[in-house]
């Protein structure tokens, strides 16, 4: 299950660290972000991919995901997905079963209901809760405690919650038991002191444009 080999890497590797793929530039991009898993793989315990950074190179995509999947790598497709229930199982087919992704972020703008076609016992899922953006608090404030009930009533439900503000305590004070995914870290503003359990801190930008040896 995702959420136990999460636990077990981060105690075996002690860190909690989770690697964005996000690279902008398309030249020698299969070369680099091929670069980029192995300088870094042995030191983070999963991956996050986001489509958005692979538009028109799906069949990188599908090798990046084959690479993981042979590797035995955790990864989270960072699609943000929000649909339909009917329009969700072709994503779920598509992420989850072609892709053979290990977890993906979801919008719970729809409904408990619409995640459904998304869930798999062997995989992971992340809700939207709070995100980086300057705004964001308008809208997911409204939100906030029905995604709290959804998730202490499952376990398996995790949420992403800004690195970049104070959310995450506060919403560590609801849900105690479970996995939050926490992009913001670096280049947004966000820190790590140490590792905490159940947290995957989302670092992309500040790796992808270091100079990595």
């Amino acid at each position: 299950m995702f959420y136990q080999s999460l636990s077990y890497e981060q105690k075996s590797k002690k860190t909690s660290l989770c690697i964005g793929l996000d690279l902008i530039s398309k030249e020698n991009k299969k070369e680099k972000v091929f670069d980029l898993i192995e300088q870094t793989k042995d030191h983070c315990i999963c991956f996050k991919l986001n489509p958005a950074f692979y538009l028109g190179q799906e069949g990188l995509v599908k090798e990046i995901s084959d690479y993981f999947r042979e590797k035995n790598i955790l990864w989270i497709y960072d699609g943000k997905i929000g649909d339909v229930p009917h329009t969700n199982t072709k994503y779920g087919e598509y992420i989850l079963d072609y892709l053979g992704a290990s977890a993906l972020t979801v919008s719970p703008f729809l409904g408990l209901d619409s995640l459904k076609p998304l869930r798999r016992k062997n995989k992971g899922i992340f809700l939207l809760a709070s995100t980086t953006n300057s705004n964001s608090q308008r809208i997911q404030q409204l939100t906030r405690e029905e995604i709290f009930s959804w998730c202490i009533q499952d376990r398996a439900l995790s949420l992403v919650v800004a690195g970049n503000t104070n959310d995450a305590s506060s919403y560590r004070e609801k849900l105690p038991f479970n996995w939050f995914l926490t992009p913001g870290i670096g280049v947004q503003g966000g820190s790590i002191g140490k590792p905490v359990d159940n947290v995957l801190y989302s670092v992309s930008r500040s790796i992808i444009n270091s100079k990595y040896p």
